[in-house]
């Protein structure tokens, strides 16, 4: 089963996308929703989170306390790392269990923190979406309801460098048409399984 990267920075239109790839049948492994899944499911990754941060980073129901997990993710670059060393691996151990039972004629792994993780390494090929910083930030308030301030220092702690000699497809999604972006790498993707 071949494997595809899709990855972005915060809002740059990763879900959106994905879901296109999805109305065409392929099928998508939506990283970020399994990640809290696991964080709530899997008895190894909440006890090494409990080690690193205290018991607080769940609430009594077991929930994640998501704004204590976000001020940590968002504000120290420490913790934001070893919180994703935790993590990852069982995300990974996810995917290769998903993609071996997924019925597509490729599958896509949409991840936030495609090259941050790894993940890009043991993938067949990527596909980055690239949007305008100032249409990210007002999408990004949008959604979250944040200032367009905090939007910014949200992408900035996220924002990643492709690591130098990566090959990969680029979706522009500012001010230019989407679909037919989609449908050319959907098609050569087809045309190489």
């Amino acid at each position: 089963m071949k494997t595809v990267g899709l990855t972005g920075g915060i809002s740059t239109g990763k879900s959106t996308v994905a879901a296109v790839f999805e109305e065409l049948g392929i099928a998508v492994f939506y990283s970020d929703f399994i990640a809290r899944e696991l964080m709530i499911t899997q008895p190894g990754i909440i006890s090494s989170l409990k080690k690193h941060f205290g018991d607080a980073v769940y609430n009594q129901d077991q929930s994640l306390n998501k704004a204590l997990l976000s001020k940590l993710i968002f504000e120290n670059i420490n913790a934001r790392q070893t919180i994703n060393s935790i993590v990852h691996p069982y995300v990974w151990k996810a995917f290769k269990t998903w993609s071996d039972e997924a019925i597509s004629p490729y599958v896509i792994m949409e991840s936030a923190l495609l090259f941050q993780s790894g993940f890009y390494k043991m993938l067949d090929s990527i596909i980055v979406i690239e949007s305008e910083l100032e249409l990210r930030k007002q999408r990004l308030a949008k959604r979250d309801s944040i200032s367009i301030t905090e939007a910014e220092k949200r992408i900035t702690s996220q924002d990643f460098q492709i690591p130098s000699g990566s090959k990969y497809d680029t979706i522009k999604n500012s001010n230019e048409l989407v679909l037919p972006q989609i449908i050319k790498i959907h098609e050569q993707k087809i045309s190489n399984v």
